[in-house]
């Protein structure tokens, strides 16, 4: 039986926001790599409009970036889909699909297993972790580069940030915290964190300047009205992603319990960099976490 040479690929599953994107075409990108291969990226999830309580719908957001990448067509997914449909050998022969591999993460936490996955694999999970791409860092940092400048607000945000000790303090709320199943899952940091973050880094930084990032920076004001170095980031008629861009730019970061600012603290190039991340990233107990957060990073 002959194959297409375009139907070996490595193809993704993409599924959630931004910061969830990049995790799961970070790993697709290592593999695509590692075996020389084409990386595609399915879409079937995000335009699944289906309602769920437990869920916030999100679009496809990655077009901001410099990444390499074509979308898988239904075909190209179904065939790999299809593999669990067949058990015996003979059918998968018939079928030409006894060379797909379907794989669905199994556990949160690092699974080295991942990264000796064969060339034509099909990846559904989340993936959060700097292990399953760490390898070909330059090459990630290098897709997720911006594509487009920011706009003047922002613009003038990241002269004000490269000129002071910066520090970007990002907090996440919205779903987190308006929707109850999400909030059970999740969570969200405390006020209390964010001031021990911010004296931790103040101890070390005495004349740090925090850049407060938000969904709701109503709330976040009124929470650090009065506070002192303190500049609030409006991001009312600005796309999502200028908020990870300037992040980015800050020297030092304290980041949520979130894949979006985690990004914004890993794609931080100052080598002396300061990340402060809470020590309970789910509120889930049963759910681990000891690989989300790289270990040059403080965790509170």
């Amino acid at each position: 039986i002959s194959y297409k040479s375009d139907k070996i690929m490595i193809i993704v599953k993409l599924m959630g926001g931004l910061g969830n994107q990049m995790f799961q075409y970070a790993l697709g990108k290592h593999l695509a790599i590692k075996h020389n291969t084409k990386l595609k990226l399915d879409l079937t999830f995000l335009l699944d409009r289906t309602p769920r309580p437990d869920f916030t719908f999100r679009d496809y957001e990655l077009g901001i970036f410099n990444i390499t990448a074509s979308f898988a067509s239904e075909k190209e997914v179904s065939d790999f889909l299809n593999v669990s449909k067949y058990t015996h050998w003979k059918d998968r022969l018939k079928q030409k699909i006894y060379r797909y591999h379907h794989f669905i993460e199994q556990q949160f936490d690092f699974d080295e297993k991942v990264l000796n996955l064969p060339r034509n694999t099909y990846l559904e999970g989340y993936w959060q972790c700097e292990k399953y791409f760490i390898d070909p860092e330059e090459e990630i940092r290098k897709a997720f580069t911006f594509k487009d400048q920011p706009c003047a607000y922002y613009a003038a945000l990241g002269e004000q940030a490269r000129k002071c000790n910066s520090v970007s303090v990002h907090f996440r709320r919205c779903d987190y915290v308006n929707n109850p199943l999400i909030n059970s899952y999740h969570g969200e940091c405390t006020i209390e964190y964010y001031e021990r973050a911010m004296a931790k880094i103040r101890s070390q930084i005495p004349s740090a300047v925090f850049f407060m990032l938000s969904d709701d920076i109503t709330w976040v004001k009124k929470q650090f009205a009065g506070a002192d170095h303190v500049v609030f980031v409006e991001n009312a008629n600005h796309a999502g992603h200028e908020d990870m861009r300037l992040m980015s730019i800050c020297k030092h970061n304290i980041i949520a319990n979130s894949s979006y600012s985690w990004w914004g603290a890993w794609l931080n190039k100052n080598p002396g960099k300061i990340v402060i991340a809470p020590e309970k990233w789910f509120k889930d107990s049963t759910r681990s976490f000891k690989d989300i957060i790289p270990e040059a990073w403080i965790k509170l």
